[in-house]
């Protein structure tokens, strides 16, 4: 009964750190990634792209720099730059990011080329971007 009492009367004058603050902020967008485009990043950019080329050339277009004096030369599977997996499936060049709807794009991922090569072969020696859909 006592330990009801006390947690009513506290309930009831609880001093203002206890209390919920009213003006506080809206909790910010997390923190870009250098290697990353979240979903929030995309909506941000509703208007101003059609398709995850855009979302790519317009948030991080170092995605699609040739970082490798190899990936400079010719490849023979994707021809110059990274290669494109969309939802873990080989796409193709960057050129099949156009076909990604706004709408359908929950993450986008780049790879540089050791880990993609270590990771999908060494055709993607020029690097990877990861497409994760809905």
């Amino acid at each position: 009964m006592r330990l009801a009492l006390a947690a009513v009367l506290l309930a009831l004058f609880a001093p203002p750190s206890f209390a919920q603050d009213s003006t506080a902020k809206p909790d910010k967008p997390p923190k870009k990634q250098a290697t990353v485009i979240a979903a929030w990043e995309v909506r941000q950019i509703e208007g101003q792209a059609q398709n995850a080329y855009d979302v790519v050339k317009l948030l991080r277009p170092r995605f699609f720099q040739i970082r490798s004096r190899e990936a400079a030369g010719n490849n023979p599977v994707w021809g110059q730059g990274p290669g494109v997996l969309v939802d873990d499936a080989p796409r193709g060049s960057t050129e099949t990011l156009r076909s990604i709807p706004l709408s359908a794009i929950r993450e986008i991922r780049y790879l540089s080329g050791p880990d993609a090569a270590s990771r999908y072969g060494v055709e993607y020696h020029a690097g990877a971007i990861l497409v994760v859909t809905h």
